[in-house]
C-alpha cells in the first residue's frame, strides 16, 4: 500500500512539474481534432439557417431569432460580427471550434480546482476527445456555445468563492 501511494505521489509530482507541457499538448490535440476536416462537407440545413439569420442586419436578427428560430440571440450576434471577417464555411465553423477550445480549458480548470492537476488533465483530455464535443465543434451552430456557457457558469461560483471568501459547495457540478 505504501509503495503504490509513493508511486502515485511521484506520478502526481511529475504531472505537476510538467503541467504546462501537458496542458499545451492537450490543447494542440484538441485543436487538431476539431479542425481536421472542418470544411470537408457543405453546410447542413441548420447551419444554413444560422448563416441566413446571422447575415441579416442586427435589428432583423433579434426578431428572426426570437420569433422564427426561437433561440436566444447571443450566438447569432457573435456569428453576425464574426462574419465580417469572412463568410467561408471553414470560417463559419471556426467560431464553434474556438468555443469548444474554451470548453476544454474550462474543464481543465474545473478539474484542477476540484481535485488537482491529475483530475484537471484527465478532464481536459476527455473533453478533447469526447465525440459529441468534437462533432458540435465542427458545426456552425449554437451547440459548442452552449457547452462553453455551461462550463463558464460552473467556473463562476468558484471564482466568486475565492474572491469574496464565501464557501460555495461543489454540488452544482
Amino acid at each position: 500500500m505504501v509503495k503504490s501511494y509513493a508511486q502515485f505521489n511521484a506520478f502526481n509530482n511529475f504531472l505537476h512539474k510538467y503541467r504546462y507541457l501537458f496542458i499545451t499538448l492537450i490543447f494542440l490535440f484538441a485543436f487538431g481534432v476539431r479542425v481536421w476536416g472542418l470544411d470537408s462537407h457543405s453546410l447542413w440545413f441548420d447551419e444554413g439557417v444560422e448563416y441566413l439569420i446571422a447575415s441579416s442586419n442586427i435589428n432583423e436578427l433579434f426578431s428572426n431569432s426570437l420569433l422564427t428560430y426561437r433561440d436566444p440571440p447571443l450566438y447569432l450576434i457573435l456569428l453576425h460580427y464574426w462574419m465580417y471577417i469572412s463568410q467561408s464555411e471553414f470560417h463559419l465553423r471556426f467560431l464553434s471550434v474556438l468555443m469548444s477550445m474554451i470548453t476544454v480549458s474550462g474543464m481543465i480548470l474545473i478539474g484542477i480546482k476540484l481535485e488537482g492537476i491529475t483530475t484537471g488533465l484527465i478532464a481536459g483530455l476527455i473533453t478533447a476527445i469526447l465525440p459529441s464535443e468534437v462533432r458540435y465543434a465542427q458545426d456552425a451552430g449554437q451547440y459548442a456555445f452552449i457547452g462553453t456557457s455551461l462550463t463558464i457558469s460552473n467556473l463562476l461560483p468558484q471564482k466568486i468563492s475565492l474572491r469574496f471568501s464565501v464557501s460555495v459547495p461543489n454540488c452544482y457540478l
